[in-house]
């Protein structure tokens, strides 16, 4: 599959600790509710050391959400790369990997929210981009192929399955749960439509 060039700037070391540890202090309390002071605190130092490293929490929420579209796309491509699954298991893999850290996410709409107004080039991109990568997977394994006729490309089946995906990630009460639900929508789109 075909990998686009991205730009994203590689954090060092320390700023990479400290975007893990905010992640975790975000997806407990949510963006209105975490202050610098939080993060500090589970990062171990004074507000004023966490504003060497972050200007501000907004500064900081989008490290967070930029590494994690960063990560989501590697972590789906890899999935969706693998030579030693079939078609069905490779995609399920790669929405686990874009969706599955969601499930259960207290504050998971007023997250998203705040995703799409700080770094909202990033996550559009990013989604496209994974998207694509699906569309791409669909057209090699050609699974797409048998549902031409019924007048769907494999751009509107990548679609598809990643809208399936964003519903059920918002009402599965578990990885696994996610997974039997999507699995479905998977089955269906990659058995096509004469399987």
């Amino acid at each position: 599959m075909k990998q686009s060039k991205e730009t994203v700037p590689e954090l060092s070391p320390r700023r990479a600790t400290l975007v893990e540890i905010a992640t975790g202090v975000f997806t407990r309390y949510g963006f209105k509710k975490t202050s610098m002071d939080d993060v500090a605190r589970a990062a171990g130092l004074s507000r004023s050391g966490l504003y060497l490293h972050f200007a501000n929490k907004t500064e900081l929420f989008r490290a967070v959400a930029t590494e994690f579209a960063t990560r989501m796309r590697r972590e789906s491509r890899e999935a969706l790369d693998r030579t030693d699954a079939r078609l069905e298991s490779r995609l399920l893999d790669a929405f686990m990997a874009a969706h599955g850290g969601a499930i259960g996410l207290e504050h998971l709409d007023e997250l998203m929210a705040s995703s799409r107004e700080f770094v909202g080039d990033v996550m559009r991109d990013s989604e496209r981009a994974f998207i694509a990568d699906v569309a791409q997977a669909l057209r090699a394994d050609e699974a797409a192929a048998s549902w031409k006729k019924a007048g769907l490309s494999a751009n509107e089946l990548a679609e598809l399955l990643f809208a399936s995906s964003d519903g059920i990630k918002r009402i599965a009460k578990s990885p696994a749960d996610y997974r039997k639900r999507l699995s479905v929508a998977v089955r269906l789109i990659s058995h096509g439509c004469d399987g």
